[in-house]
């Protein structure tokens, strides 16, 4: 008995200090010195350390209340009786992002560390550099971490969506390869690609759109074959397309939004019960599109009418059916600058956030209640599928001086959860060309890659990309283009033109089969 209470009495010289007792600790709001438009990096470093320091009967964290009191930041640990309290600097110089953070105990000492980093490599070097944190806080010494100790896999068994495709490569690693296959060349320039069952047989027929024409095709072993054809004017240009059974009667509806020679909407609405095309509503007087709307983020019809001087009037709409006419319905609240084409709502768990592209090809992220959280510095959704403006374009919140603008409508933003695990991503288009980033109205793009990415609290981040395509990205989509009950990630291409456009462009249907986790 007495050897027993011994040991209950040297037992705490044995416990290490990180499993001493649970230590408080508390992050204040980082300084930002930087763009305005940086300033919500404040509360969002903040809220990432305290995520990412965060263990249940370890770490804890304490909120404290600093606002319009002048008081020491040792009295802040003596009053909320914290362990630690944090607190540091954020610089914003062109693409380089430097946290400087500093830790104080209740002994009154200091702890600094600094990191400098690029904006595109910021949440993978963030990780790391609170987790350096975190280990002093614990009272663990600094060590050289392994591969395998660090989280990193060799093998990619441990990747995000590890196996969605082979041909994907992830943000860790770039050494996957094979999982692509190609459909034969098609005669024609690509506008627009969707699939859906517009002939009610239980299959998903491929609608093909470029400026004049729709084409409807069957996929069978990796060929399309063509099934009928539809020609909606060469007086007018197609801009998109969408297809889904909104009437849920069986067959899906064909949406083209479509301008004149006027650049005048002159939308239209179709089906294609028996393989042939038939107008449901033609010369819709405003642009259309499809998209998936809070909150429960089904696909709905969205409109919107031209603005007087301007390509864009003020508000977009549902597009309801009213008495057999589709016509503007309520109108949907997004952010300035916000256009029918250039928006999509990423789902939240508590919420959503709204992303836009603007006039150069950035993606902007907004909160719910229409606040800017982010801009992109890399281009993303660039297309050459243009609209001519006249008189600057107002319509998108911005202003050019070039006396004939044009505004390039963006690739598709396409919301979705592919591996399941709760997270929305982003899959968008990364088109590359350095001449279109020199000369506004060239629009030629040699090769790109398709992207997901992930709202992570502060920026969009990479999840996955596809290896480079060789020629320009059109349009993309995920669904079940095969008809083999399975989905996959679907990507039409023009063929590049060459660097003096002299080439004809023709279509070509890349299909990615994914592996995706059952509901």
């Amino acid at each position: 008995m007495k050897r027993f209470l011994i040991f209950i009495w040297l037992l705490p010289l044995f416990i290490t200090p990180a499993f001493a007792g649970v230590k408080h600790f508390s992050v204040l709001p980082f300084s930002v010195h930087g763009p305005s438009e940086y300033r919500y990096l404040s509360q969002g470093i903040q809220s990432m350390f305290v995520s990412r320091l965060s263990s249940p009967q370890v770490l804890e964290s304490v909120e404290v209340n600093t606002k319009g009191k002048n008081i020491s930041k040792s009295d802040i640990i003596t009053q909320n009786n914290l362990d630690y309290l944090i607190w540091g600097d954020v610089t914003i110089f062109k693409d380089t992002l430097s946290i400087d953070t500093k830790v104080l105990d209740r002994k009154g000492k200091v702890f600094s560390k600094s990191l400098v980093t690029s904006q595109d490599k910021l949440m993978q070097d963030f990780d790391n550099y609170v987790e350096d944190i975190k280990d002093h806080l614990l009272g663990i010494k600094p060590k050289i971490k392994s591969l395998a100790q660090a989280g990193i896999s060799t093998n990619n068994k441990n990747l995000p969506g590890r196996g969605l495709n082979p041909y994907f490569e992830y943000s860790t690693s770039s050494s996957m390869s094979g999982g692509v296959i190609r459909t034969q060349t098609l005669p024609f320039e690509l506008v627009g690609l969707a699939i859906g069952d517009g002939n009610g047989d239980g299959k998903n027929e491929v609608f093909l759109l470029s400026h004049h024409q729709i084409y409807a095709y069957i996929l069978i072993q990796n060929k399309l074959k063509l099934l009928s054809t539809y020609d909606i004017g060469r007086n007018k240009k197609g801009l998109n397309i969408n297809v889904f059974d909104s009437n849920r009667d069986g067959y899906a509806e064909i949406y083209i939004s479509a301008v004149d020679n006027e650049n005048v909407p002159c939308s239209c609405i179709l089906t294609f019960k028996h393989n042939k095309f038939q107008v449901v509503q033609d010369r819709l007087k405003f642009y259309i599109n499809v998209k998936r709307l809070p909150p429960d983020y089904s696909r709905r019809i969205v409109g919107q009418k031209t603005g007087v001087g301007r390509l864009f009037g003020t508000g977009i709409h549902e597009v309801v059916n009213m008495n057999g006419k589709y016509v503007l319905g309520p109108r949907i609240n997004l952010p300035d600058g916000s256009n029918v084409f250039n928006f999509a709502y990423l789902p939240e768990k508590n919420g959503y956030k709204i992303i836009t592209t603007d006039s150069y090809d950035h993606l902007k992220v907004f909160s719910d209640d229409l606040s800017i959280l982010y801009k992109t510095t890399k281009v993303y959704a660039g297309s050459s599928i243009s609209l001519e403006g006249s008189n600057g374009l107002p319509g998108l919140g911005e202003s050019r001086t070039d006396p004939n603008p044009v505004y390039y409508i963006p690739t598709r933003l396409l919301p979705c959860d592919l591996d399941r695990d709760g997270r929305f991503e982003l899959i968008v288009a990364h088109n590359i060309s350095l001449s279109s980033m020199f000369f506004s109205r060239y629009r030629e793009f040699p090769e790109g890659q398709i992207h997901a990415l992930y709202w992570d609290g502060v920026g969009l981040n990479l999840e996955w990309k596809t290896k480079t395509i060789k020629g320009s990205i059109m349009d993309y989509g995920i669904g079940d283009i095969n008809n083999d009950s399975k989905d996959e990630l679907f990507v039409g291409i023009n063929t590049y033109p060459g660097p003096i456009g002299w080439k004809k462009k023709k279509t070509i249907v890349l299909i990615y089969p994914l592996n995706i986790k059952k509901k």
